[in-house]
């Protein structure tokens, strides 16, 4: 009967073998994915002792494998004799480049651009461009003195100008030419002291000079050149001013005004007051023509064919500042430089 059922008994002992293998391979096949996930949590929660490293910028060895390839030329040498030629630093590396490079050899740092070298070999101001062009000598330093078109400027200051030394007609403005030699201070002196009714029903008007030896004028309205000022207005005025401590005392007191004119300036005087108008008398030296010119505050004056009006005085500058009466323009003239020659003007 064992034999009867052989087979089917073979068949099933090995499917209860298979059937346990397959169980073991479970069970293990479990274990080793908890050990992964295990081990996956053990690596998340190291962490590295040293920061990531960061990829190689390799540009500069691109750029030494480029300046092999084409390497910077220096420019031929040009002293003989063994001379070494001039050389500077430069601005990046601070090596010693030729003077001429545009470009450093080592580092390849762009140079600053040279200034042009303007030559006076004579020293006397005028660049010797300038005067090769008007025909003068850049080895004499003499020829800056003179004044070739005979207007009353030298040829360093026609130089300095930018202005045609050969015509006479081309010049700096005469301006120029003109300095300050020294300011007198005027203080006001004249005080209005009285009126006068003269019989005839005129008036008249006591001006005395704030001097040691005072003057008096008596003058009417429409007298000129009174100390250089003319009478122009008489305006009778009459004021009240308490009187001492007394409440409600008054005094009636005199407070007339005379006006006077110098030029287009009005100076009002209060009877019995002083005027504290300042007043100057400028003296000028015109070097074009060798002359002093004396003008008094808000005089006018001609230079060639011009007049000018002195329009202020700046003492502490020693200063002046005048006005052309034709196109309005204004120009500060200062002090007569101290200078023995012409090479003195070269900045």
């Amino acid at each position: 009967m064992m034999r009867e059922h052989y087979d089917k008994l073979l068949a099933l002992v090995v499917g209860l073998a298979l059937l346990v293998t397959l169980v073991i391979l479970g069970w293990r096949l479990g274990g080793m994915r908890s050990a992964q996930q295990d081990f996956n949590a053990r690596l998340d929660e190291l962490t590295p002792a040293h920061p990531r490293a960061v990829k190689a910028d390799i540009r500069p060895y691109e750029e030494a494998e480029a300046k092999l390839k084409e390497p910077f030329q220096l420019p031929d040498w040009t002293n003989s004799l063994f001379v070494p030629e001039t050389r500077v630093y430069c601005v990046d590396c601070r090596r010693p480049i030729p003077f001429y490079a545009e470009k450093c050899p080592f580092c390849g740092a762009e140079q600053p651009p040279l200034e042009e070298k303007l030559e006076d070999k004579d020293a006397d101001g005028m660049l010797d461009e300038w005067e090769a062009k008007w025909g003068f000598n850049p080895h004499d330093p003499r020829d800056a003195e003179l004044d070739s078109d005979q207007d009353g400027f030298t040829n360093l200051e026609e130089f300095r100008a930018g202005t045609n030394p050969k015509d006479s007609q081309s010049h700096p403005p005469i301006t120029a030419k003109l300095y300050v030699k020294n300011i007198e201070t005027m203080p006001f002196k004249l005080l209005f002291k009285s009126a006068l009714k003269m019989p005839d029903g005129s008036l008249k008007f006591a001006l005395n000079t704030r001097e040691f030896n005072p003057k008096t004028y008596f003058v009417k309205v429409g007298d000129t050149n009174i100390e250089g000022f003319d009478i122009v207005k008489y305006e009778p005025r009459v004021i009240t001013v308490p009187l001492g401590t007394i409440s409600g005392a008054v005094q009636r007191v005199d407070a007339s005004v005379l006006t006077l004119r110098r030029n287009n300036k009005l100076i009002p005087l209060e009877r019995g007051k002083e005027q504290q108008w300042q007043d100057y008398t400028v003296h000028l030296f015109f070097a074009a023509e060798n002359r002093e010119i004396v003008v008094k505050s808000d005089g006018v004056f001609r230079l060639k064919d011009r007049e000018y009006k002195l329009i202020s005085v700046d003492i502490e500058k020693e200063a002046v500042v005048i006005e052309d009466t034709l196109d309005r323009s204004r120009v500060e003239i200062g002090k007569v430089p101290s200078l023995t020659s012409a090479r003195d003007f070269v900045e």
